[in-house]
Order: structure tokens, then C-alpha cells, then sequence
């Protein structure tokens, strides 16, 4: 029999109104595939939510990552800012540094100047002392050296050059030797006191005695020995170094410090 229009209305009618018939038709015309797509479906559906929900939850995190990004590159302008006001600060000190160091090495400079000018100074005053000194003692030997000597006077220099010129003459000194002599501070003539005998002192004078001033004067008064005459080395001054007071013990030089006469061996 065939299969007519009407026979299907018939089919639909009784589908309709018998739900159990219905599922069995599809059972039976529907794969096993197409009848579970539908729970396929809603697990993909749920799975996709599921993926939507993750990646919403990855945006925000992104976003929360994105921000404190942001608050990091906004904290580290702010420490490079800081350490560019630093730096700033560092070359403002090392610059007050730098005119601090050349304002003190021209303070020192200066310092070195005074000293320098403070020593010259000193020299020049112990020079003008000394010489004063030296005046005195030549133009008031009875005054200096009356404990050595009496009736002391200063041998004019005339005089002491003919003594040395005859000595060089009759080659008992040489020229430069009676140049050396003559170089004395001064010499002094007088009667010993001990054994009043003529007596030529032969001085050397500074303000403070050192043991130049004590070889100086043992050597030319040896020198002087040569032309025959009595001497003795003197070297006068205000005071004496203790390297002065040894020099002369061992020359054998009497010493005149601030007015009282020291034989050698004799420290006063």
C-alpha cells in the first residue's frame, strides 16, 4: 500500500499525542552520534563558558599585572628621578669640594709664602743681631773680653794685614791663609791674665754660637800662630749650643757667652 500525504498527517497526529513514539522514531532514525550531540553541545557550551570565564579571569589578571606595571615604571621614574637629584647633589658637593681643596692649597701657599718671609725675617734679624753683636765686641773688647785678656784692644785691620803680609812674604802663610785670617770677626791684643803675656785673641762672633763658629776660630788662630804671635781661639756670642760647648773642648776654644768667659772644659 503506499504511503500517502494523508498517512503522514496521520503519523504526526499520533507523534504528537504519543511522546513515547516519538522518541523511539528518533532512536531509530537518528544515530547514536546525533542523538548524544546535544550533550556534546552542553559540555561544550559549559566547557566554553568555562574558557570564557578563564580568560575573563586572565584579562583581569593581565590588568591587574598591566597596573602594577604601571605603579612599578611610575616607582622607578620616581627612584631614577631621585637618583638624578642624587647625582646632582653629589657634583654640587664635589664641585664645593673641589673649591674647597683649591681654596685651602692657596691658604697653604700663603702659609708657605709667610713661613718662608717669617724665616727670612728671623735670618735677617739674627744677622743685624749678630753683626750689632759683633760691633760691640769689636768696639769694647776691654769690655768682652777682659776675663781672657787685659788691657784688650782690636787690632786695626792694617795692622793685622802687615803681621800677615810679612809672614807671607817670609812663607810661614800663603796668600789664601792670610785671606783667611783676615776674614776673622776680629782680633783682639791684650795681656793674658794669667801669665801676662801679649796675646792675640782671635774671635769669632754670633748671636748664638755654633760649632762652625768654633772651628772657624781655632782655624785661624792656628793660622795666625804662624806668624809668630801668642793667639788663642774665641768664639762670643749671647749663647752657645751644646755642640759648640763639645767643639770647643775638644779645639781647646775659649768660649764668651753673654758676657762671662768659659775656658775650655768649663760649661758655667
Amino acid at each position: 500500500m503506499a504511503f500517502t500525504v494523508e498517512h503522514f498527517h496521520q503519523l504526526t497526529q499520533l507523534l504528537s499525542e504519543r511522546p513515547e513514539w516519538r522518541a523511539e522514531l528518533r532512536r531509530i532514525l537518528l544515530t547514536d552520534e546525533i542523538l548524544e550531540m546535544p550533550g556534546v553541545l552542553g559540555a561544550l557550551a559549559t566547557a566554553q563558558q568555562g574558557r570564557e570565564e578563564g580568560l575573563r579571569r586572565l584579562g583581569a589578571r593581565l590588568e591587574e599585572l598591566a597596573e602594577a606595571q604601571r605603579r612599578t615604571e611610575a616607582r622607578l621614574e620616581e627612584l631614577a628621578e631621585a637618583q638624578r637629584r642624587t647625582e646632582a647633589r653629589l657634583e654640587g658637593l664635589a664641585e664645593a669640594q673641589r673649591r674647597t681643596e683649591a681654596r685651602l692649597e692657596e691658604l697653604a701657599e700663603a702659609q708657605r709664602r709667610t713661613e718662608t718671609r717669617v724665616e727670612t725675617l728671623t735670618r735677617e734679624v739674627g744677622d743685624l743681631k749678630g753683626i750689632l753683636l759683633e760691633s760691640q765686641h769689636r768696639d769694647r773688647p776691654f769690655q768682652h773680653f777682659r776675663g781672657i785678656v787685659l788691657k784688650a784692644r782690636t787690632v786695626p785691620i792694617e795692622e793685622l794685614a802687615a803681621l800677615t803680609d810679612a809672614a807671607v812674604a817670609e812663607e810661614r802663610l800663603s796668600e789664601a791663609e792670610a785671606e783667611e785670617i783676615e776674614l776673622a770677626d776680629a782680633v783682639v791684643r791684650g795681656r793674658d791674665r794669667r801669665t801676662r803675656e801679649n796675646l792675640h785673641l782671635v774671635f769669632e762672633s754670633s748671636w748664638g754660637i755654633g760649632e762652625d763658629d768654633v772651628r772657624r776660630a781655632a782655624r785661624r788662630a792656628a793660622l795666625l800662630a804662624n806668624t809668630g804671635a801668642a793667639t788663642r781661639p774665641v768664639a762670643a756670642g749671647r749663647w752657645a749650643t751644646p755642640e759648640a760647648h763639645s767643639s770647643a773642648d775638644e779645639l781647646d776654644v775659649w768660649l764668651v757667652v753673654n758676657g762671662h768667659a768659659l775656658a775650655p772644659g768649663d760649661r758655667g
